[in-house]
């Protein structure tokens, strides 16, 4: 029987010397190999906990401060359903509503007609989200720019109710849930907002306006015909597939419907005292994405040289931004989806068929289809390949490497930034469009002396 310790110094044999002593010419190379020790870890303790709004039209958080990094912030978005939380799917038995959905198409028992949240509600259920320090906006942003931006990391998953349905759990409730680009925070693109180094008197809150129900549900009819339209109260009936058997029920009332709930979820992180002390006497300069918002709507009139026998039409919007600027979102959609409640992006043809940038009078980006600014964008400067979720937006991108500010054009020294859209449609085909152009800048917040300050934003 082998001595213990006999197949480490079978191995070791001729360099044990190496790794088990320090010599004058190796010193400090000392390695024990039965050592206990472990290499120091910084304690880091993560805390979450979830706020209700202090008031509701509008609705509004306070940014509550119990630990020393922000590290996330995030909505809890809660539906209501217009659907019992429990359906019949025999004589005797009964059904959680999500299981039932899942099996069986649920409709209006007069028409056939299907109703449904509109695609992608926890996005376009804000009409404006406004950050706070004190009674100054720090950031600001709507549910469809929120939208456009997550669209650019890849495609949106099912959480965000991407298809149409009408959702129901056991409870008779569906949660969602929806990041916010809050300064330095993760979702912004940063490792956390140190708000440890602000030592007290400035309080930031969160204000946001909301769709109302009515503007958020779908109706959508037998030959495909989509309107803003809801089931409340009417009589409602599925299939089960197994028996084939026909159940109607009634939905809820508008009345007594509950209101959509928006919780904010805060994730912040403790560090040690020593750690702690450091890093709120440390000045912090925090860059985070700014994005501006101009919209356009294209009219009959635009459309008025091709009634004259012209090949195109030239519509130019000047853009209206400052500061260093990295990326120009322009998202199409339909002017009339959006009145009957469908608020995601379309495709080109309702709008364009090329699109370039001018600036001072030159071209800065040669006039390219949809296919080709939204597929190369995203491949090149956002390694993502364009998803379905990209239908309708383009993107003119500088910046060298995702979260970096370099790339970038300087629109407050910029002459006369112009996009120039050449329409696609005779005026006998003509779509009512409007295009949202998201001019995506870079603000900079700064913390010194136990003081936070926006030192400028877009």
């Amino acid at each position: 029987m082998a001595a213990p310790g006999a197949l480490y110094e079978l191995v070791a044999r001729g360099v044990k010397d190496t790794y088990i002593s320090a010599t004058a010419e190796k010193s400090g190379t000392y390695i024990n190999p039965y050592s206990q020790q472990t290499p120091p870890t910084q304690p880091i303790i993560h805390e979450t906990r979830l706020s209700q709004a202090k008031s509701l039209k509008p609705i509004e958080f306070d940014v509550d401060v119990f630990g020393d990094i922000i590290e996330s912030l995030r909505f809890k978005i809660t539906l209501p359903s217009w659907l019992p939380s429990e359906l019949p799917v025999s004589t005797n038995t009964t059904a959680p509503a999500t299981t039932v959905e899942k099996l069986c198409t649920i409709t209006d028992a007069s028409n056939g007609t299907y109703y449904s949240w509109t695609p992608y509600v926890a996005y376009y259920i804000f009409k404006n989200i406004s950050v706070y320090q004190d009674n100054q906006i720090i950031y600001q942003i709507d549910g469809d720019g929120l939208y456009a931006l997550s669209s650019q990391t890849g495609p949106i998953t099912q959480s965000w109710l991407k298809d149409r349905t009408t959702g129901a759990d056991a409870t008779g409730q569906r949660e969602l849930w929806v990041d916010l680009p809050f300064p330095g925070t993760v979702a912004a693109g940063g490792k956390g907002f140190p708000i440890c180094a602000i030592y007290g008197g400035q309080a930031f809150r969160i204000r946001c306006e909301l769709r109302s129900v009515d503007d958020l549900v779908v109706a959508t009819a037998t030959d495909g015909t989509i309107s803003k339209a809801g089931p409340w109260g009417r009589q409602l009936q599925y299939t089960v597939p197994s028996s084939q058997t026909t159940h109607t029920i009634k939905a809820v009332e508008r009345t007594d419907l509950q209101s959509i709930r928006v919780e904010l979820e805060n994730i912040q992180s403790y560090l040690d005292n020593d750690a702690r002390d450091y890093y709120a006497q440390q000045p912090h300069t925090i860059i985070y994405k700014s994005p501006f918002k101009n919209t356009w709507q294209i009219t009959a009139e635009d459309y008025a040289p091709m009634a004259r026998g012209a090949p195109e039409a030239v519509i130019s919007r000047q853009i209206d931004g400052r500061h260093p600027t990295q990326e120009i979102i322009v998202v199409t959609r339909s002017q009339q989806y959006i009145q009957n409640g469908l608020y995601i992006p379309v495709a080109p043809q309702a709008g364009y068929n090329t699109v370039r940038l001018v600036v001072a009078g030159q071209e800065r980006e040669a006039a390219w289809s949809e296919t080709v600014l939204g597929d190369l964008a995203n491949l090149i400067h956002m390694d993502t390949a364009r998803s379905e979720t990209d239908a309708g937006i383009i993107r003119y991108c500088w910046q060298a490497a995702r979260n970096s500010q370099t790339g970038t054009v300087n629109f407050t020294t910029a002459t006369k930034p112009i996009i120039q859209f050449s329409l696609a449609n005779a005026p006998a085909q003509y779509i009512p469009a409007i295009h949202d152009i998201y001019v995506v800048g870079w603000a900079v917040y700064e913390i010194k002396n136990g003081r936070g300050r926006l030192a400028f934003y877009n």
